[in-house]
């Protein structure tokens, strides 16, 4: 599990989640405040990783701009928008507010 104090932001660089072969691992990340993925940015699942044990917790609201790729439950306080061209492989489910789409591809977690 990861937390976050305040925001994060997934602009300079790829993130990549990678279990080390263990086929039940959970990945958690708390953020206190937004999330955002950057133009181009990706969340690469290696080893054959599935969206299922990915869990995104947000503070407060949640941004993907255009052509970003993530993966996992996006659960957060506020909203959740998805910027043109971006896709989730997952889930995404806002509390408070509304889960905005802008064309795009969304893959649910099976």
């Amino acid at each position: 599990m990861r937390k976050s104090t305040s925001t994060l932001e997934i602009t300079s660089a790829d993130v990549t989640l990678d279990a080390g072969g263990n086929p039940n691992a959970v990945f958690i990340f708390q953020i206190a405040s937004s999330f955002t993925v950057g133009v181009g940015r990706r969340v690469i699942l290696e080893r054959r990783r599935t969206a299922v044990n990915i869990f995104w917790q947000v503070g407060s609201s949640r941004r993907s701009t255009r052509i970003a790729n993530v993966s996992g439950t996006i659960l957060a306080l506020t909203t959740i928008t998805l910027g043109t061209g971006a896709t989730l492989d997952g889930r995404a489910m806002a509390r408070n507010g509304s889960v905005t789409l802008l064309s795009n591809t969304d893959h649910p977690v099976r």
